[in-house]
This record gives C-alpha cells, sequence and structure tokens, in this order.
C-alpha cells in the first residue's frame, strides 16, 4: 500500500470540501426558492392552496433541510478526521540556515 503525503490528504480534503460546498449552495438555492413559494403563495406565478403549501414544506423544504444537515455533518466530521493526519508536529520543524523553517519527516 502507498504511503499518503500530506499534500495528497490535503488535496482530497479541499476537493471533497469544494464538491460538499457546491452541493449545498445549490440545495440552498432550491430550499430558498421553495420557501418563497410557500410564504407568498405563489410557485411560478400561478396561487398555491393551503394544502399545496403544506405539501411543499413537508415534502419539499423539510427532506431537503434534513439532507443539508446530513451533508453539512459528514462533511465536518469528515474535516475532523482529516485534520488529524494533517496534523504538523512543531517538534519536526527545524530552521535551516536561510531561517526558513523547514518540515523533517
Amino acid at each position: 500500500m502507498a504511503d499518503t503525503s500530506n499534500f495528497e490528504i490535503f488535496v482530497a480534503t479541499a476537493v471533497g470540501a469544494w464538491g460538499m460546498a457546491h452541493i449545498v449552495f445549490s440545495v440552498n438555492e432550491i430550499m430558498n426558492e421553495r420557501r418563497d413559494a410557500v410564504i407568498l403563495s405563489a410557485l411560478e406565478g400561478k396561487p398555491l392552496t393551503k394544502d399545496h403549501k403544506q405539501l411543499i414544506l413537508q415534502c419539499d423544504w423539510l427532506p431537503m433541510a434534513a439532507g443539508l444537515l446530513l451533508i453539512l455533518l459528514i462533511g465536518l466530521g469528515s474535516a475532523f478526521v482529516a485534520s488529524d493526519y494533517l496534523r504538523i508536529d512543531l517538534k519536526s520543524l527545524q530552521v535551516c540556515s536561510s531561517g526558513v523553517a523547514e518540515l523533517s519527516f
């Protein structure tokens, strides 16, 4: 099994965070449209009945909010786990003659 460097783990974490952010922002946009439809009682210019608003709230908005929360929890959990792999031991830092800190592995 090949060893992975901190840089590879960082890149994988960054790509995962970007993908998660894209999903979160897309879902948030859809959720806002649904919320506005319920509040304004209109969807695409057509009036909504009370039953239709309740249906949109329970079948569209609440499941998307729960899914968004789940995605955020998974993402934060993954970041927490990855942070342990990205930890830099301060004892391994060495200052070279040029005054720049170097890591020794």
